[in-house]
């Protein structure tokens, strides 16, 4: 997904995708993929794209205890 944005941007965007990662529980992880991809439509529409088109294979860890 960096490669879709210019070097100076790529750490705003890694940092917005890592807070998905953060969160406490299954429900809250999905919601925050959709969270960030609405946040970074209007700038980094593919990664947006990207975002949700891989929303479960990105999700899928929280599944597991």
């Amino acid at each position: 997904m960096l490669a879709r944005v210019s070097k100076g941007q790529a750490e705003m965007v890694a940092a917005a995708i890592r807070t998905t990662f953060a969160q406490p529980t299954a429900d809250t992880v999905r919601e925050a993929v959709e969270n960030v991809a609405l946040t970074l439509e209007r700038q980094f529409p593919s990664v947006a794209g990207l975002l949700r088109d891989a929303r479960e294979e990105i999700t899928a860890f929280a599944d597991f205890p």
